[in-house]
């Protein structure tokens, strides 16, 4: 329990770059969003719809995170039509395991998205690793009682993650030959929100990565 406190670090980093980049009067438009919820299971907890309209299979409560997110994703990406998608998130202990506390995990649909952020991570001694967004992983999440379930299991838990996330996208997808209109990042920072030794840029404790 004692990590809990850094389940809204996702929301705290994006509402934390959002004043970077307004401090810093960065010439672009941004608009942030942070579903925040209580956690609190009940009878009619075991199937949800999201605002898209598919469902979703809660198998797993403790990936409530996953839960929020999809109708923030849905709602920011239809009525902003934005052209650049940008999801941060603590969802998964895998990542923590895989990448430990010197990479966060970035799973996206756009070389070009990669590209720059992986350019800024390293500049910024701010580091991403990309991770495979593979639908061959999806058979975890897509044969159950719903449109998706919210966990596939301990096998590729960050892989199927980002594919249940990648579903409430809006405008990802090619159609009518046309290139995908929007361009998307989940960055999961299980492992990275917290250091557990001091090194020569930061001191141990929570590290509100990746706001630089």
């Amino acid at each position: 329990m004692k990590l809990m406190r850094g389940d809204m670090g996702g929301a705290a980093t994006v509402v934390s770059s959002l004043l970077a980049i307004a401090q810093l009067q960065l010439p672009i438009n941004v608009v942030t969003f942070t579903p925040l919820c209580e956690n609190s299971p009940g009878p009619k907890a075991t199937k949800i719809y999201a605002m898209n309209g598919k469902s979703v299979e809660v198998d797993n409560m403790d990936t409530e995170g996953r839960l929020v997110l999809p109708d923030a994703l849905y709602y920011a990406s239809t009525e902003f039509k934005p052209h650049t998608v940008i999801d941060v998130a603590i969802l998964t202990g895998v990542m923590d395991i895989a990448l430990g506390e010197i990479y966060s995990g970035v799973f996206t649909t756009s070389d070009a998205l990669w590209n720059r952020l992986n350019v800024a991570g390293e500049s910024e001694y701010d580091r991403f690793w990309r991770m495979p967004l593979d639908e061959d992983y999806g058979a975890q999440i897509y044969s159950s009682n719903a449109d998706l379930c919210n966990t596939g299991g301990k096998l590729a838990g960050a892989c199927t993650a980002a594919l249940f996330l990648k579903a409430f996208v809006d405008g990802i997808e090619a159609t009518d030959g046309l290139e995908p209109s929007v361009r998307w990042a989940y960055l999961d920072i299980a492992g990275t929100m917290e250091f557990t030794r001091p090194t020569p840029y930061q001191e141990t404790g929570m590290t509100g990565r990746p706001v630089r």
